[in-house]
């Protein structure tokens, strides 16, 4: 049963880190800020990731590199929506 609850949390945790992923809609020709909403998305998906490594379905080092391809992720999407 304590498996079952850590990876609801744990998809819990990415759905809030996608949701915190995507940009604001502005509504002027300003681009939108990059950091409040990746650095939401990037806790989400760390404190994901680390649920992940207790329950011992992830390896530190994967977790980790899973981390680093988010953050480049969220970047590029941010260059692309913030050039459309």
């Amino acid at each position: 049963m304590k498996n079952i609850s850590l990876r609801a949390l744990e998809l819990f945790f990415l759905a809030v880190a996608c949701f915190f992923l995507i940009p604001p809609y502005s509504s002027t020709d300003a681009p939108p800020n990059l950091l409040p909403g990746l650095a939401f998305a990037a806790t989400a998906f760390l404190a994901s990731m680390l649920l992940s490594y207790r329950r011992e379905a992830e390896a530190l080092v994967t977790a980790a590199i899973k981390f680093l391809g988010f953050l480049v992720f969220g970047w590029v999407v941010h260059l692309r929506c913030a050039g459309a």
